[in-house]
């Protein structure tokens, strides 16, 4: 992609953006936390200037891809999330290894987001955004667009790159691609009680393997998979306040999940390790911390006031589909299952005595390998270092301040959800109501964590892991590499040469 084509697209963009509530709720969202991520990531890590050009590019992508007015703007801008992302696992330790993982499907859901351009194109004559979805190809751009969301089961490159980065690297690259593959489903596809049913599944799937997991990050990184089962059962709804409630749900996942993934950085770094049972509730320790884990996990699990309560309440409300309502609220007592045992583990349980719970040190995780964490005296792995130093001190009060900034958000956009975003329905506002019913399936949550998680976990952990079909495919790959490299020079730019020429006559066999 060339310089020239990106700067048409944004100079279109700009020039005359498509302004609606739903595409300003979300960039101004990602606008915004963007901001105090980078702030976060400044206040302990030094990263070299091009590491911070190639987030601006995948953050400012993500800003820009709503306001887009035609197809040809927004697969540019689409791909300049991609190469931003890109640009930043380039600058991450074991760059080779992730994008390896990250790239490969992303080539695969560009080209198919092509091939449904292009055959939109064909039938309508126009590449302007469709305004009732693409008239053909809609079930081919719904495979780019779930790739890019990480719906199981093409969520591997996310649950894989974001365990395996920097800590606070994932806490940037958390606000962006996932969001723009749901925000397309927004956009492009046409919904319906299928689509609602698909979204509730995957939410209650990617909960049970949240629940499986013992390191941080692929825990809450099985929780993005299970949030974005809740948005698209909201935008691929045909009801608009559920749509509405899809939206909102996003924008709260970017202002909570990335606080919960900087809670995270903040753990690690003072602990030197990821492992949940591990922590025997060190975080005690860190009291602030402790409130904002509490505020972060009380939005994602849908608690009144929080804004997790309004937009997964907007939902469930307004789906056409009881079945996709009854799959959101069991992925809520999950999700409120996986919470409890995450502050309880993490934050309230008294501390073993020393040998205790050996069992628990395996590093073995659901289609992944374990990585490094920071160590505990190694401020460049999250600027929390607990060695005394002013500077370290002075990073970590930074780092606090900008995640209580986002509590703080979590809250206001509970309270003030309707005036915030006004297509949400008049009565989504929270109400001493709102408390009544909206505590019951988090404290089903709570209960059924404190009777029946021991029992539970043990079957938990024997679910099959992703490497069933992932491992297939890895070794088809591979032998067609080989294949490829046995007929022909090894060149890369020839390899590029013939997928471009392929989707060139993709375009023409479809457009003629």
């Amino acid at each position: 992609m060339s310089s020239a084509q990106f700067s048409n697209a944004v100079a279109a963009t700009v020039r005359s953006p498509l302004l609606d509530s739903g595409g300003l709720l979300v960039a101004a969202t990602i606008a915004a936390f963007s901001l105090l991520a980078f702030a976060f990531v400044a206040a302990g890590v030094r990263r070299r200037f091009w590491w911070w050009v190639a987030a601006s590019v995948h953050v400012a992508a993500g800003v820009l891809l709503p306001f887009t007015r035609d197809l040809l703007s927004f697969f540019v801008l689409w791909e300049m999330v991609t190469l931003g992302a890109v640009g930043v696992l380039a600058f991450e330790p074991d760059a080779r290894r992730l994008l390896r993982l990250y790239l490969p499907l992303q080539l695969l859901a560009a080209a198919l987001l092509m091939s449904a351009f292009g055959a939109h194109y064909g039938v309508s004559g126009s590449l302007l955004l469709p305004v009732q979805g693409l008239e053909a190809g809609a079930g081919v751009a719904l495979a780019a667009l779930s790739i890019k969301a990480a719906v199981i089961p093409v969520h591997l490159w996310m649950t894989r790159t974001y365990t395996a980065v920097r800590p606070e690297t994932a806490v940037v690259l958390s606000a962006v691609a996932t969001k723009i593959g749901v925000f397309g489903m927004y956009r492009l596809i046409s919904g319906g009680p299928t689509l609602e049913i698909a979204g509730g599944a995957v939410a209650v799937v990617g909960v049970i393997y949240a629940l499986r997991q013992k390191q941080l990050r692929h825990f809450l990184a099985f929780h993005i998979v299970s949030q974005v089962g809740y948005m698209i059962a909201g935008v691929g709804s045909t009801v608009a306040f559920a749509g509405a409630g899809g939206l909102f749900h996003l924008a709260n996942n970017v202002v909570y999940k990335g606080l919960l993934f900087m809670v995270v950085v903040m753990l690690i770094s003072r602990f030197g390790h990821s492992n949940i049972y591990r922590m025997n509730g060190a975080g005690r320790s860190m009291p602030v911390l402790a409130v904002v884990a509490v505020v972060a996990s009380a939005s994602i699990s849908g608690l009144p006031p929080f804004n997790g309560y309004v937009s997964k309440t907007v939902i469930e409300q307004f789906l056409s589909s009881p079945v996709a309502v009854a799959l959101l609220r069991i992925a809520g007592v999950g999700t409120a299952i996986s919470f409890t045992k995450f502050l309880w583990y993490c934050f309230f349980k008294r501390a073993e005595p020393r040998g205790a719970g050996r069992e628990d040190t395996c590093d073995e995780i659901v289609g992944d390998n374990a990585h490094s964490v920071p160590a505990r005296s190694r401020p460049a792995g999250g600027g929390v270092a607990v060695d005394g130093r002013p500077a370290a001190h002075a990073s970590a009060r930074r780092r606090i301040a900008i995640a209580v900034i986002l509590s703080l958000a979590c809250v206001v956009m509970g309270l003030a959800a309707v005036a915030i975003f006004p297509a949400l329905p008049a009565d989504a506002a929270v109400t001493l109501e709102s408390f009544r019913f909206g505590l019951v399936p988090p404290a089903i949550g709570v209960l059924l964590f404190a009777l029946a998680y021991s029992r539970l976990r043990p079957a938990l952990e024997r679910l099959p892991s992703a490497t069933l079909y992932t491992r297939p495919l890895s070794t088809g790959a591979t032998r067609l590499l080989r294949a490829l490299q046995e007929q022909h020079s090894g060149d890369v730019r020839r390899y590029l040469g013939w997928i471009l020429m392929g989707l060139i006559v993709i375009w023409a066999v479809v457009i003629l």
